[in-house]
Formats: structure tokens, sequence, C-alpha cells
């Protein structure tokens, strides 16, 4: 766990789902809601998933990433947070979340550690246990 400041926190970890993908991930928690979760698994299986209100039953919950590696992924899970976090905020379902304003110094510190732990994760053979 990683403290931006009061209220939020960046979660870093590794993941290993069956048949989705695995590798580094990141969420951004405000007060007890994930509102957003980036999950870094490489070639075609990298994505996000947002606290959105789901268009229909069978809506996709996964934006997946443009970029193909995992490093790649990593920087743009960064961006996605130093530039965007005001869209997935605004947009929670959680009105604490939609009034949650990140302070710019402490996000930019936070990020700065969230990255040293994602590379350290995507390295050559980590492994969850």
């Amino acid at each position: 766990m990683i403290p931006v400041q009061d209220g939020v926190v960046f979660h870093v970890f590794w993941k290993d789902i069956k048949n989705v993908g695995k590798g580094p991930a990141l969420s951004l928690i405000v007060g007890e809601v994930e509102v957003l979760r980036l999950d870094c698994f490489g070639p075609g299986d990298g994505h996000l998933h947002a606290d959105f209100v789901a268009a229909g039953m069978n809506a996709e919950e996964r934006l997946f990433f443009p970029e193909d590696t995992i490093p790649a992924q990593i920087e743009r899970a960064l961006f996605e947070l130093s530039k965007n976090w005001a869209y997935y905020t605004t947009r929670s379902l959680h009105p604490h979340v939609q009034k949650t304003w990140l302070d710019p110094n402490a996000l930019r510190k936070a990020l700065k550690e969230a990255r040293g732990l994602m590379v350290e994760f995507s390295g050559a053979g980590f492994s969850a246990g």
C-alpha cells in the first residue's frame, strides 16, 4: 500500500489469473472504493477497470491498452493516474469519490514509488508464491 494523501492509496500487486493474464497491477483506492485498477498483463491482455456505470448487462468490464509490452503498459497506467485521475473520480458511482481532489505533489511522489514496485514485480521470474 502506497499512501497518496488522506483517504487515498495505491495498491500495487502481482496478479496471475488463469485464462486472463499475469503481471503487475495497480489500484487507486479512495476511502474503501477501488476507483481504478490497471492490469499490466502484456501483449493483448493489458487493461483497466473503472468504477463507472455499466452500459448494460453484457457490457465489457475492461478497457484494453493499445500498448503491447508490460513496461509500456506500466507507463500507460502511470499516465492514466497522473493525467486522467479526475476523469475517473468524477465519474465514480460514489459521491465521496466524485468530490476527491488529489494533491499534485503527493500524487507525483506516490506514482514514483508505484513505478518502482511495478517494474520490480514485472522482473523475470517473479511469482506470487
